[in-house]
Formats: C-alpha cells, sequence, structure tokens
C-alpha cells in the first residue's frame, strides 16, 4: 500500500485539487481528507532532538545483565 501525505487549499467552490500522485492511471483510491493542524508540532523547542544524527554502536550486540540498567531494579 502506498500512502501519501499532501497539503493543500479548498477553493472557494469548495474543491481541492491533487496533482503528481504515484499511482497509474484507473488505479482506485481511498482519499481521506482532514484540517490540517497547526504547525506549532514542527516547533525545535518542542522538538530539541529532532533531526540530531543517531549512531547506534553495535545494535544488535546483546546487552550484558550488568549492563542493563532495567535489569538492577
Amino acid at each position: 500500500m502506498i500512502a501519501v501525505k499532501v497539503r493543500g487549499t479548498v477553493t472557494e467552490q469548495g474543491q481541492l485539487v491533487i496533482h503528481g500522485l504515484p499511482f497509474d492511471p484507473g488505479d482506485t483510491v481511498e482519499v481521506t481528507v482532514t484540517r490540517a493542524s497547526p504547525e506549532r508540532a514542527m516547533d525545535p523547542k518542542r522538538y530539541p532532538l529532532r533531526g540530531t544524527p543517531v549512531t547506534l554502536v553495535n545494535p544488535f550486540e546483546p546487552v550484558e545483565s550488568d549492563e542493563w540498567e532495567a535489569a538492577r531494579s
């Protein structure tokens, strides 16, 4: 399933035109329209670590029980 999220503005005639969809002509699609949330969700003060690179060191190595903080409690 392909999900596409776009923003648009409804015209005075109550229409919304979406261009460049990644579907073939004749495909059946399902459309759900909701009012866009305010832009505050992208506020850098609210999510100060968004966009910060993350490096995982040996992500598939097992964790020793004495290194696992949850195991100590």
